[in-house]
């Protein structure tokens, strides 16, 4: 408020470029995307300095991102990545770029979010004698990055460290969003008990914060930790709480995930129409290509396999077939595979393509051997073995014999 306030009052130069920055950020926050972009559009025009030229390039790629923009993710990475080339010395290009860099791989761009982090993680001088806030950016930069490469618990650790950089930095609401980022790597661990402590504790603290989106995402992962625990009502209406945030923010990314888990509680509560028909929403808010858009497409497919109609069992297949070979074809985009695994196997089980089924089980099998072996505790990996998707691929299907 105080910074529209400045803007009416006839900031101009760079008071108006600190006042766009402010309005920027404070969008973020609110989790108002299209006040976010517009301010961020004025911010580019306005822009002069280098730093403040790297800060409105992080904040467009965030815009953009949430927005379900992939082309205009990409337009702010090559300017970042110009910048970065050329100005690596000065922390303020290299926060950003890192920054730019997390969403750019959010928004499925694998190769050039890690070719823009290669270039960053070279900068002299060495990224460890620098600022702590960018060492930050760095480690929530490698955080996603390991969580994506399904190597949860390392990305845990680093989401912590990424959190202790930030409150030793004084920066409390990035810190509490890193920590809100642990809560979900301990749901992709299976951990949903130790998940749903830390996220409601956290929603509490985003509340009094007032951080609309870290409430918002807190809300979201603990929807899935109370799937995850068999509270399905709770589940649901706290679910039912993030999409109606993440939608009136017009965050079409993070609206699509929370439709996702939200078919994924409905499957669970044996309500197979609703699921459907919360899939179908979720699928529509994204492009195609997108990776919450492929995943919505395996919970489509889960949730038509529950309608346990031959003429639905096809048509999950379809839907599955998608997801499992966008998996194959690029696995680090998606952060939750033993999802798509799962709904694939089961939907050639439905389709009684037994041997096809066979061997799809055994490939889902396979990579949780390979998962269970990047994790080095044993509380986890048995967290990891019991989780949702796993525990059902590893379980026989009726009718086969014991292994």
């Amino acid at each position: 408020a105080r910074a529209e306030a400045a803007e009416r009052c006839g900031a101009r130069g760079d008071d108006l470029v600190e006042v766009l920055l402010a309005r920027a950020e404070a969008h973020s926050w609110l989790n108002e995307n299209p006040s976010l972009r517009e301010a961020v559009e004025r911010l580019g025009a306005a822009a002069t300095s280098l730093e403040r030229e790297a800060q409105a390039l992080r904040w467009r790629a965030l815009g953009a991102l949430r927005a379900g923009d992939v082309a205009d993710v990409v337009r702010a990475l090559e300017r970042v990545r110009e910048l970065a080339a050329q100005h690596a010395d000065h922390d303020a290009v290299v926060f950003c770029g890192f920054r730019t860099a997390t969403y750019v791989f959010a928004a499925g761009r694998v190769a050039q979010a890690d070719a823009l982090a290669a270039l960053l993680e070279a900068a002299e001088p060495p990224l460890e004698r620098r600022s702590g806030r960018l060492l930050g950016a760095r480690a929530f930069w490698r955080a996603y990055r390991a969580s994506f490469a399904h190597d949860d618990e390392h990305a845990l650790h680093l989401r912590r460290e990424a959190a202790r950089f930030l409150r030793s930095a004084g920066d409390v609401r990035n810190a509490a969003l890193e920590e809100a980022n642990s809560g979900f790597l301990l749901l992709k661990l299976g951990a949903y008990e130790e998940a749903s402590q830390i996220l409601a504790s956290l929603l509490a603290e985003g509340r009094r914060l007032g951080l609309a989106i870290a409430t918002a995402t807190n809300q979201h992962n603990l929807g899935f930790a109370l799937l995850g625990l068999g509270r399905l009502e709770p589940a649901l209406a706290v679910e039912r709480e993030a999409v109606a945030a993440f939608a009136a923010g017009r965050n079409a990314q993070m609206e699509a995930g929370s439709r996702y888990y939200a078919a994924r509680i409905l499957v669970a509560s044996g309500r197979a129409r609703d699921a459907v028909a919360e899939a179908k929403r979720a699928v529509a808010l994204l492009s195609l290509e997108h990776p919450i858009a492929l995943t919505a497409r395996a919970s489509l497919a889960d949730a038509l396999l529950l309608c346990a109609d031959p003429d639905d069992a096809c048509a999950a297949l379809d839907h599955a077939r998608a997801a499992r070979e966008a998996l194959r074809e690029d696995p680090d985009r998606f952060e939750e595979a033993a999802f798509i695994l799962r709904v694939h196997l089961e939907a050639l089980e439905a389709n009684g393509l037994v041997d096809d089924a066979a061997c799809a089980r055994e490939e889902a099998r396979a990579w949780v051997r390979e998962r269970v072996g990047k994790i080095r505790s044993e509380h986890y990996r048995r967290t990891f073995e019991g989780s949702l998707d796993v525990a059902r691929i590893l379980t026989s299907p009726r009718g086969s014999r014991a292994e």
